[in-house]
Order: C-alpha cells, then sequence, then structure tokens
C-alpha cells in the first residue's frame, strides 16, 4: 500500500519538544502546519486546512532549532491515526496526523542584518571575484571550454 504525503504550509506554533519514556527515550517534536487549498469557497475565500505533525529524532532536533511559528515549510511524510479512550465517557476517541519524513525550509532568509556591525563587515572592493577577475568581462582572455 502506498501512504505517502506532501504538503507545504506555516507553522502555527514553534515546535514543541518532548521526550519518550522507556528503556531507550526517543526525542519527538510536535507542531502544526497551516495549509492553504489551491480553490476558494463560494463567497472567494481561500480555505486553509490546519494538520498536526510529528517528527522524531534527528528531524525532531531540526524542527526545535530552526522552524519558528509563521515561517513557510515543507514537509514530506505519512499519515498516521491515533487512538484513545476518553476516560470519563470510555468513548473512543481519534485523530489523524502527518509522521515526517523529510522537512525542508521554504522560504529564503530574512534579507535585513541583525546588526550594523555584520553590516559594515562587507569589502569595499566591488570586483564580483578575489583578484579581481570577472568571468563576464569581455577583456579577459581566458576561455574555460577552449582546447589548449
Amino acid at each position: 500500500m502506498l501512504n505517502n504525503c506532501s504538503i507545504m504550509g506555516r507553522l502555527t506554533r514553534d515546535p514543541e519538544m518532548k521526550q519518550t519514556n522507556g528503556s531507550e527515550p526517543l526525542l519527538m517534536a510536535k507542531f502544526g502546519l497551516a495549509v492553504e487549498r489551491d480553490y476558494t469557497n463560494a463567497q472567494g475565500e481561500k480555505i486553509t486546512d490546519f494538520v498536526e505533525i510529528v517528527a522524531w529524532r534527528k528531524k525532531a532536533e531540526f524542527a526545535e532549532k530552526y522552524l519558528k511559528k509563521g515561517q513557510l515549510s515543507g514537509l514530506e511524510g505519512k499519515l498516521r491515526r491515533s487512538e484513545w479512550t476518553k476516560p470519563e465517557t470510555g468513548e473512543k476517541r481519534f485523530s489523524y496526523y502527518i509522521e515526517a519524513k523529510n522537512v525542508y525550509f521554504a522560504e529564503g532568509k530574512k534579507s535585513e542584518p541583525e546588526n550594523t556591525a555584520a553590516a559594515e563587515e562587507v569589502p569595499k572592493d566591488d570586483s564580483p571575484a578575489p583578484g579581481g577577475f570577472d568571468p563576464f568581462d569581455d577583456e579577459n582572455d581566458f576561455d574555460p571550454f577552449a582546447e589548449e
């Protein structure tokens, strides 16, 4: 059987790290993604699905370290079902989530420097390469594909 999911959306909260109990504890991160559908409803509004994500081990560490609420992220994983019984009523409950196999950044870095000192360290030389060599300058006779 085939069980693969690929989704992209914005984190609804920062990843929450947990550790399983047992003889060999495992790291787990839980977070949510808000995923917009490709179409709108009759009123012209976009519909958003909220999907719970679980990441294990190194993927959990990655998520906690690099992903933040509001950030655009993509992932691949498997659809899983969780079942439990409500203690008060004895009623069986279930929910679905995606177990992350691969997690990706889906947007670039912010272009603003974090401090002015870092921005001042940019070299003043405006040559595009060290030593003044410009591979797109027609005055250079260098041809990397020429036969010797």
